[in-house]
């Protein structure tokens, strides 16, 4: 029988959740107001979403190669909420966009530099025009599975007598196993979620009963072999 793949997460991307306000001149619509806003935005959003597609054509020239990439080896941004003006025919003093931007390992010195450049060069009169905000998870560790412990052992080994072939990997979202890591625990994330699409915060989620009930067994093995090891 054909060996199945199961995820396995050694570790999560980092994230930064990103929030620019923007200050300008403000106006009738019918003028042709210098430092706007509008222009700062557009800056802005033109440089995050070009480092976006840099990323996203790495990520699919990898696939033509023999090590292709996957998610969570890469740097992801997402522009998910913009505010600003009153009406039509008012140029606004003020915006505010937002970025979700998920890290890869090894990057987030890089990316965040990248941020500051962003912010440097964002056209504008005066520095308090560019205000940022961040929730930022700081740089994550990832768990070392090269080298050869006594609960990855057996971990391996439990899969290996279920015919189940591991993929290492990093999780492209959050956990909450990047705290142990941080902390100086080695953790693991997986579900034994065979033969099921990922659909994380997507419409009809689901999960098939016979799956479900091969994740018992799974889990039932796995545990004695870690106990016992």
């Amino acid at each position: 029988m054909k060996p199945m793949f199961i995820k396995f997460f050694y570790g999560d991307r980092a994230n930064t959740w990103l929030d620019f306000e923007l200050r300008g001149n403000t106006g009738h619509g019918s003028r042709l107001i210098e430092n706007t806003v509008g222009e700062k935005a557009q800056f802005v959003i033109n440089e995050m979403l070009a480092y976006r597609s840099r990323e996203e054509k790495r990520l699919k020239e990898s696939q033509n190669t023999d090590k292709p990439l996957q998610l969570g080896e890469i740097t992801t941004i997402n522009f998910t909420k913009m505010s600003g003006g009153v009406q039509t025919n008012v140029v606004p003093d003020l915006f505010k966009i937002s970025f979700d931007c998920r890290i890869r390992p090894g990057g987030y010195q890089e990316f965040h530099a990248f941020l500051a450049d962003v912010i440097r060069r964002t056209p504008k009169q005066h520095d308090d025009e560019v205000k940022t905000v961040m929730i930022d998870s700081g740089d994550l560790l990832l768990t070392d599975v090269k080298n050869p412990s006594w609960w990855l052992d057996s971990l391996k080994k439990t899969f290996a007598e279920l015919n189940l072939k591991l993929n290492w990997t990093v999780f492209p979202a959050g956990t909450d196993s990047r705290y142990l890591r941080n902390a100086g625990y080695p953790a693991i994330g997986f579900s034994p979620m065979i033969h099921t699409p990922i659909l994380l915060h997507d419409h009809d989620e689901f999960l098939s009963k016979d799956v479900f009930l091969r994740g018992i067994e799974i889990y039932v093995k796995l545990i004695g072999n870690i106990a016992v090891a």
